[in-house]
């Protein structure tokens, strides 16, 4: 499913327009990015919770040439299941 499938579904079980789904969808996903950019951890009961984790500079390896090369440090999203979450996935089994 991407975005614009998403905001369908939404707008017709809320009986809401795409806009108004649209505009509600982004604003929450700004919201999220934003806090995380400041180094706040996003929590959603059930679903799961999004935080900033620091990836220290290390060495790698260029496939092509096999010569070392730094990879400088960086910042990524993690995103751990809540437990709504993990159960739901356990059930598809």
């Amino acid at each position: 499913m991407n975005k614009s499938e998403l905001i369908s579904v939404l707008s017709c079980k809320t009986h809401k327009s795409k806009a108004d789904v649209a505009n509600i969808l982004e604003t929450a996903l700004n919201l999220i990015v934003s806090e995380i950019a400041q180094g706040k951890s996003v929590s959603l009961f059930g679903f799961g919770s999004f935080h900033a984790v620091k990836r220290g500079a290390r060495m790698g390896r260029n496939p092509r040439t096999l010569e070392p090369v730094l990879i400088e440090e960086s910042t990524a999203v993690k995103f751990t299941t809540g437990s709504v979450f993990k159960s739901a996935l356990k059930n598809e089994d």
